[in-house]
């Protein structure tokens, strides 16, 4: 008698596959969790068709999507996302993929259950299978971070375990073991003890503010030799970039120092606004240097300094609405950068300054916003930055450089996405051959509220057989042949890429390295597929400490586009018809991206 009905049930289960692919929409009105999972194992233990798996997937998503908040919902979009998933490794349907992949965001994105958790493990295999090594290892990092102490925590040091002998086996070509980043940003307390003030603060304070501005030149960026700084750090310009919620700080100066800062409260009796102070060991001030900058952006007020006491600078930025504040040191050249941000007062739209060399800047949209952790925001600013440019090549061989290949490339693209996208704004950093400061090419796309950075670069290796194209997200690495890319790129000493590897893990964010991810994989994808370019010339998303991206508020990546060292892609990058072409395959990267928001 068991054996009777067991067969029945066999045999009713074979029916409703059957029924599934003969007519799919029509055997779902009564479908739940529990039914659907019985025809998925039928279907597993089949090896059923394409079309079984994303009818499945369909129904199993209905599940979900009629009532999110009920039972099953969460394992209901899990099996949704495993469907598709299971059809795209037995028939590469990149569509299934693509559905996979929405699924188990949705899945995480808004569960913290057993299933969401299981969803990391799903949506990294989908990663793994598109050989995007890093993408993987972001994602099992964030699995880690949600559920700890779990048995899917246990399953994903298992994988990450074996990623990184992937990692390592392919010479780090597909990906870098990396680590999560704590997001350490200061917020000004609300209670710190008020300083008595000093003497420097009164002289700030009584100062004559200044008319004019310290604005930069390629000068500014060598070492002023000041017969009377007798070997003193020398402060030789103070810089700004705003918008209504977002400022960023840059002191020039001769070489890095030992610096301290500290935030202090309003004190209404003395009229002093809340501030926050940068102490500048054994240094001196240029006379040029105005001692008062009005910044007036609805963030800041001003930015002052004085000597505070012997052979110790102090400069003061006087805030308004700040929230958040980050403090670093790059070199380089050397300079102190100093970011903020918070809502703003402001309702007119900010003063559009030119950009170097003459670039046409778009006027500011008010209301416009990023999507670094936001799902669904329209995409409506792009910046593209052409790598180096005026004084810096970038690297040169046979016969040229990397800065006017760079810049071919971006404007061949932006042409592209002007076409392509009418509603999107697409500017460049740089039209002509100048300089710009790598802390400006962010600030710049910070200031305009870009949805999108792209830095456009050409890639260079003492060893003359490495060829093809990478993309880079920003992050902290181990992998050696990564630093040695970013520290061309960032014209830094090893010194100097360990020190911005300890800054990044106080200033990243991880929504906006997940968005990175996303769009750099886009990016490399359909930069291979569009030049037809082999297997050993796929180099895959990688992660690097780049100074261009440092400070990014929206998803910002880094196309190396093939190797100017090896002679056979110095040939092809040569030819202006391999640059177009580089620059279609990039195009569709971002076209597809955009694609996902802009509905």
């Amino acid at each position: 008698m068991k054996r009777e009905i067991g067969l029945f049930v066999l045999f009713f289960l074979l029916f409703m596959q059957f029924c599934i692919i003969l007519f799919p929409d029509s055997v779902c009105a009564a479908d739940t969790y529990e039914s659907l999972k019985a025809e998925y194992d039928i279907a597993e233990s089949l090896n059923s068709p394409r079309k079984s798996y994303t009818s499945l997937g369909d129904r199993f998503y209905r599940v979900y999507a009629s009532k999110p908040g009920a039972k099953n919902a969460d394992i209901s979009v899990l099996f949704a996302g495993k469907c598709y998933k299971r059809s795209y490794e037995l028939y590469s349907d990149n569509a299934d993929m693509e559905l996979a992949m929405k699924y188990l965001r949705i899945l995480y994105t808004n569960y913290n259950t057993e299933a969401a958790a299981e969803g990391y493990l799903e949506y990294a295999e989908l990663f793994t299978m598109k050989r995007d090594l890093a993408s993987a290892q972001f994602v099992l990092k964030q699995l880690k971070l949600r559920f700890p102490g779990t048995p899917q925590e246990t399953a994903a040091d298992s994988m990450l375990s074996d990623l990184n002998k992937m990692a390592h086996k392919s010479g780090g070509q597909t990906g870098a073991t990396f680590t999560i980043p704590s997001v350490i940003i200061n917020n000004p307390p609300s209670s710190v003890a008020e300083e008595p003030e000093s003497a420097a603060e009164y002289n700030i304070r009584n100062a004559e503010p200044a008319d004019e501005f310290s604005i930069y030149s390629e000068d500014s960026a060598n070492i002023v030799n000041n017969p009377e700084s007798n070997g003193k750090i020398v402060i030789k310009g103070i810089r700004n970039f705003s918008t209504d919620d977002y400022t960023r700080i840059v002191i020039d100066i001769s070489q890095n120092t030992k610096i301290d800062y500290r935030w202090l409260k309003e004190n209404p009796q003395q009229k002093m606004p809340p501030r926050l102070f940068i102490d500048i060991e054994n240094s001196v001030v240029e006379s040029r240097v105005p001692r008062e900058i009005p910044i007036k952006d609805g963030l800041l007020k001003s930015v002052r300094w004085a000597y505070n006491r012997p052979e110790v600078t102090r400069v003061v930025l006087d805030f308004e609405t700040v929230k958040e504040y980050t403090v670093f040191q790059l070199g380089s050249p050397s300079r102190i950068v100093i970011d903020v941000s918070g809502e703003g007062k402001r309702t007119a739209a900010p003063k559009i300054l030119p950009l170097p060399g003459g670039t046409k800047q778009p006027q500011d949209k008010a209301g416009n916003m990023t999507i670094s952790d936001v799902f669904g925001l329209k995409i409506r600013n792009i910046v593209i930055d052409p790598g180096h440019g005026g004084k810096d090549p970038g690297c040169t061989y046979f016969g040229q450089k990397e800065k006017d290949i760079a810049l071919d490339i971006s404007k061949t693209l932006r042409d592209l996405l002007k076409r392509s996208h009418p509603n999107i704004t697409v500017y460049l950093t740089r039209e002509t051959d100048i300089f710009i400061p790598l802390e400006e090419r962010t600030a710049i796309a910070n200031k305009y509220k870009a949805d999108i950075f792209i830095s456009v670069h050409v890639n260079a290796a003492r060893n003359t057989v490495a060829q093809g194209v990478e993309t880079y997200v920003l992050n902290v690495t181990n992998d050696k042949a990564a630093l040695e890319v970013a520290a061309f790129e960032n014209q830094a000493t090893t010194k100097a890429m360990s020190d911005l590897q300890g800054i990044l893990k106080d200033i990243m964010t991880n929504s906006k390295l997940e968005e990175s991810l996303r769009l750099a994989s886009s990016t490399q994808n359909n930069m291979v597929s569009t030049l037809k370019l082999s297997k050993k010339e796929n180099m895959g998303v990688k992660q690097a400490p780049f100074y261009v991206l440092v400070g990014a508020k929206m998803p910002a990546i880094l196309v190396e586009a093939g190797f100017l060292s090896n002679s056979s892609d110095a040939k092809k990058l040569a030819a202006p018809a391999y640059r177009q072409e580089m620059a279609k395959g990039i195009h569709k990267g971002l076209a597809e991206y955009i694609s996902k928001y802009n509905k």
